[in-house]
């Protein structure tokens, strides 16, 4: 019996009070600290390995966000990715949600009762699960993959893009400019006052802010971009160097104020670090990590301005559809995604079967959807996830 056996065995036998030790982290009472410390080591991987395997499991029910059709969908995971599968599915609507827990060896089981209500099953899945994925088997999609800019090509690209020359008279009108720094006191006043409420606001239950001690310990090797208006820093981006590479690490505006995003000061972070960056002669800046969500709007935000995927991380969700309801079809049709087949990283869209609906869809992903790094496009029949068509993408625009 290998050491995960015998972990998992530990729980099944004793799973109230290994919980409990673990979740509260208490002592026993009765036990020395003596031998506490002997359990210690002990107790660490117990408690890692836990809160690894044991999954929470939501049962959300609601009308889906742009249909308006019911759906039901059991949640396998943990909080920050349920909420952003909640928000994907029913945006701001009311949603009845059901709570347990599940072991993760349990979790793939669809067979069983804990599903028995719903219409599409989302299950985290880490590293060791299969990544060869599409149709019937299910999709395993990225929780999230790391994005880079072309620095090199800024000019084009603000040539041509309509919607980037309208940021551009934006920024201009708002009369916004930038200033560089390396202060500590600019660091604080960045992060309390700009990043933690831009991030509040921004992504509410999604949120996963950066601790104010990573930043500080990172200091040494980042610099501050501020961006001002009649003086006053209303806006920054911490840019986080790594040999020749730059890191586009984390951005905020000033009290998450909306105005100041509705003038333009989201676009001016942007545009003045691609600016700097390429001036300082780099050819690309790391913009982190994204969703695999094609109609995500960090996505969309990102790819206006030359996003292309470098690499996708390990973990991942398992999408799989239970029935071919209404709610789950307009779900699938709503939420193209990123996901791996074949050793290639491809583009899954749904569609109904037809010939026009699959000219229109691939029109829609080369104009609105489409990066560089994605190799295949995927059509589905979104009635029985059957795949209709396979296209081979080029290097990219």
């Amino acid at each position: 019996m290998n050491t995960e056996q015998r972990l998992r065995e530990l729980l099944r036998s004793n799973r109230g009070k290994v919980a409990r030790t673990i979740d509260e982290n208490v002592v026993p009472s009765g036990q020395t600290r003596s031998a506490y410390a002997t359990l210690s080591p002990m107790l660490t991987k117990l408690r890692h390995f836990y809160r690894e395997r044991r999954l929470n499991l939501w049962l959300l029910s609601g009308n889906e966000r742009h249909s308006g059709y019911p759906l039901k969908v059991a949640y396998a995971g943990h909080v920050a990715g349920k909420n952003y599968f909640l928000h994907a599915a029913f945006g701001d609507g009311r949603v009845d949600v059901q709570h347990s827990r599940i072991w993760a060896w349990n979790a793939g089981n669809f067979g069983g009762s804990r599903y028995h209500s719903s219409d599409l099953v989302v299950m985290e899945a880490g590293e060791a699960q299969s990544a060869d994925s599409g149709g019937k088997m299910g999709f395993f999609v990225p929780n999230w993959f790391e994005a880079i800019i072309d620095v090199a090509t800024l000019e084009q690209r603000l040539a041509r893009s309509r919607n980037l020359k309208n940021d551009l008279r934006k920024i201009r009108k708002s009369r916004f400019d930038y200033r560089l720094s390396r202060k500590r006191n600019d660091f604080d006043n960045f992060y309390h006052r700009m990043y933690l409420p831009h991030i509040s606001k921004a992504h509410g239950d999604q949120a996963l802010p950066m601790s104010y001690q990573n930043m500080l310990s990172n200091i040494e090797f980042c610099e501050l971009l501020l961006v001002t208006r009649d003086g006053k820093d209303v806006a920054g981006a911490i840019l986080r160097y790594s040999g020749d590479q730059a890191h586009a690490w984390k951005l905020g505006v000033r009290e998450g104020d909306k105005k100041l995003i509705h003038d333009g000061a989201l676009s001016a972070v942007y545009y003045f670090q691609l600016s700097h960056l390429k001036g300082a002669g780099f050819q690309q800046i790391h913009c982190g990590s994204t969703r695999a969500f094609l109609n995500d709007g960090i996505f969309q935000y990102k790819r206006k301005w030359g996003m292309q995927l470098e690499q996708i991380l390990q973990d991942r969700f398992r999408i799989d559809m239970r029935q071919p309801t209404n709610g789950v079809k307009a779900f699938l049709r709503n939420n193209p995604f990123i996901y791996q087949r074949g050793g290639s990283i491809r583009a899954a869209v749904f569609l109904e079967s037809d010939e026009e609906s699959r000219e229109e869809a691939i029109a829609i992903f080369d104009r609105n959807q489409r990066i560089v790094g994605i190799d295949y496009l995927d059509l589905y029949n979104v009635q029985d996830q059957a795949l209709i068509t396979s296209k081979e993408l080029g290097p990219g625009k």
